[in-house]
Formats: C-alpha cells, structure tokens, sequence
C-alpha cells in the first residue's frame, strides 16, 4: 500500500507529503500538522471503512489511499482551521452541557456552543466531499493509466457508483459526534 500511495502521491505532482506504514493502526489518516500520511501496517483489506465495504478488497483499498492523497493536496489553512474548530466545538459542548446539567448555564455559552459546532460540521464536510469526490476520479485515473496495474476500470467505476450513492451514510458517520453535542446542548436545560 506504501508504493501505491506514493504513486499516487507522484502523479498529483506531491513531493512533500510522506508516506508512513504505522503498526497497530486501525486505519489510514493523513496529519496536516506534520504533512504525513500514515498507513495501517496490515492495511490489506482488514481495516476497510464500512462505508465502502461492498466493494471488492483492492478497489476499496485503492480508492481509500487516494482519500488520504487528496486529503494532502487540499487547502492547508481549512485543515487547521477544522482541527481549531472542531476541538473548539468539543470543548464549549463539554462546558455548556455540564454547566447546564449543575447550574443554570448562560445563554451567550449555549449560542457559542452551537455556532462552534455548526462551523466544525461545515468545514468537515467541505474536507471530505471534496476528498470523497475527487478520490474515486484519482483512483480511475491511476488504473486508466496504468499506474496502478492490480485493479481493472470497471472495479473502479463499480466502486466509484456505490461511494456516490452512499456518501450521505458515510458523511453522516464523520460528523454524529458532532450532532449528538447539538442535541444534548439543546436538550440540557
């Protein structure tokens, strides 16, 4: 999986992300702090987003590097701003929830709470329908042009059809956490 997302990397024209196999991790994740994206060691169809599950093995491996990829290529400032903004959001529903729950929160808390929130849900969804998107087109390319030899186009577009029906679930799945803050601070009196 390291080769391929370095291909990967190489034909989007990347030359300053790096590639890590890390052990013990779950999944993949790319790091905008420190521009890397970190492989699962065993990533050989074990540890597949359930989202994209009911595509075959390699397609979906091929397609959740690409994910990573383009994850390296987006706006640098939208990365830290979601990291600010999503870390944010946790905290200020932490605070208004637990002060709502032992005391009467203040109104300004709740309203910070929820803007916070809302902005965090925003620019998460910005990152991955842009990712989510253009990772199946890196994907087809890559095997149309004989990057990536081990996968055949109709896979590719088979997998590419299943993500675009189901990319509400998936997307929905990023941001529960998110949703239940909202709820709960509406919720707590």
């Amino acid at each position: 999986m390291e080769e391929i997302t370095k291909e990967a990397l190489k034909y989007l024209e990347n030359n300053h992300t790096k590639v890590e196999v890390k052990e013990g991790f779950m999944g993949n994740y790319y790091s905008h702090l420190i521009d890397t994206i970190y492989i699962a060691e065993n990533f050989e169809g074990k540890n597949i987003p359930k989202s994209i599950k009911h595509i075959s093995p390699k397609v979906a491996q091929l397609i959740t590097i690409c994910h990573e990829c383009i994850h390296s290529m987006q706006n640098q400032t939208l990365h830290s701003m979601n990291t600010i903004f999503s870390n944010l959001s946790i905290i200020l529903s932490i605070l208004s929830i637990a002060w709502g729950v032992f005391g009467e929160r203040p109104l300004w808390i709740c309203i910070t709470a929820i803007i916070t929130t809302l902005i965090a849900i925003i620019m998460r969804l910005v990152l991955e329908v842009g990712a989510i998107n253009d990772s199946t087109k890196l994907a087809f390319e890559l095997v149309k042009k004989g990057i990536i030899t081990d996968v055949v186009e109709q896979d590719v577009k088979v997998g590419r059809e299943f993500i675009h029906k189901h990319k509400f679930m998936a997307l929905s799945q990023m941001i529960i956490d998110k949703i239940i803050f909202l709820v709960l601070i509406l919720l707590v009196k």
